[in-house]
């Protein structure tokens, strides 16, 4: 199997169906073949069933289902397990990056192993700005991931990401974190395993119903940025820690660890 995309989900009943659908139109028409694999993450409206309604109908559609909500990451973790395709694909459920976006990936997709979206670079096109809070948050937020943590890397936190088998072992034995964080993780892991990366503009679109809480998500988000320090600290992303194949997924207190 070519690729394998992977949608987290979590109380997305209004817009799941119509995501799904567009996704399994898009590569249908790529000739190769795929598998759409949404990930609910505990939802507490019809996310997961309005998504088991489309199995009969998209053939390439499986639904995963986690006993309560565990955060983006590790429903991302539960795809990349589940997933059997050569390259995997993950995107927001919300659509704010277009699948279309896929198609400038493909050129990079035999040289590199991680291949993701950005916001900020030269050639990015924002069609629909968030409010002025959020953006002024946002760029003090990434501009502490880079000088702390990703320099070089202008946008770790854009949720339309591909890799490769090799990334994606790296990522399942060494990734720890479950949240808001997750995406900066995957970026660490990648470039302390020599990982080849390549960052690209991409097309986005706030959406209104972001399930990011300012209120209450930034003491999950300074937890996270400081466990992921102390993981650094400890070596546990470096191509020396953990061996490849030994995947969190099977601990059960993996989330948050």
């Amino acid at each position: 199997m070519h690729l394998s995309i992977i949608i987290p989900a979590y109380n997305e009943e209004e817009i799941i169906c119509a995501t799904l659908r567009t996704v399994s139109e898009y590569f249908s028409g790529k000739g190769r073949e795929f598998e759409i694999l949404l990930v609910d993450d505990g939802s507490q409206d019809r996310t997961a069933s309005a998504a088991g309604e489309l199995e009969s109908i998209l053939p390439a559609l499986r639904v995963l289902r986690l006993a309560r909500n565990f955060g983006k990451g590790r429903a991302v973790l539960e795809g990349l397990r589940a997933a059997r395709g050569q390259w995997c694909l993950y995107l927001d459920a919300d659509s704010a990056t277009p699948v279309s976006e896929f198609a400038a990936f493909e050129p990079y997709l035999e040289s590199h192993d991680v291949i993701f979206g950005s916001r900020r670079l030269p050639g990015a096109v924002i069609s629909l700005r968030q409010p002025p809070l959020r953006r002024i948050l946002g760029r003090a937020y990434h501009w502490f991931i880079r000088r702390f943590y990703l320099d070089g890397i202008s946008d770790a936190a854009c949720g339309f990401k591909c890799f490769n088998q090799r990334a994606r072992q790296a990522f399942l034995s060494r990734c720890r974190l479950s949240r808001w964080v997750f995406d900066v993780e995957l970026l660490t892991i990648a470039q302390r395993q020599g990982l080849r990366t390549k960052e690209l503009p991409i097309r986005w679109t706030d959406r209104k119903e972001s399930r990011l809480c300012l209120r209450k998500d930034w003491f999950v988000t300074l937890a996270e940025l400081a466990r992921l320090r102390w993981n650094l600290w400890r070596g546990r992303y470096d191509a020396f820690g953990e061996p490849p194949g030994k995947s969190i997924m099977g601990r059960s207190n993996a989330p948050g660890e």
